[in-house]
């Protein structure tokens, strides 16, 4: 079991709900030993507003859908490669399937 915790901690308008949402979509693609598919339900990020926490649930939800389409946006994608390890199709494929099951599964 993997044990994460990173606090990020700035100024306003510095990135950190960008940040938040790109861990967040690093942990989720990598998953653990029982898969990635619903992984996502085993992370918490916090903010410390609701528009922050909105603004980063849009943000994931977009990224994995453009990547679900086998895009790119903001150049997330080399970077989501050398954080996660995992190569490019494996990403598509992943986000592709995320997208669905957060679409059609979670509240």
């Amino acid at each position: 079991m993997r044990k994460n915790f990173n606090v990020y901690s700035s100024s306003a308008g510095s990135g950190k709900t960008y940040t938040l949402a790109l861990s967040f979509l690093a942990l989720a693609l990598k998953g653990d030993s029982s898969g990635y598919q619903d992984y996502y339900k085993r992370i918490l990020a916090i903010t410390f507003t609701n528009k922050a926490a909105s603004e980063m649930k849009a943000r994931v939800l977009d990224y994995l859908e453009t990547l679900a389409l086998e895009r790119d946006v903001d150049s997330i994608l080399s970077w989501l490669i050398t954080e996660t390890g995992l190569d490019k199709n494996t990403i598509h494929k992943r986000s592709k399937a995320i997208h669905n099951h957060i679409l059609h599964n979670y509240a």
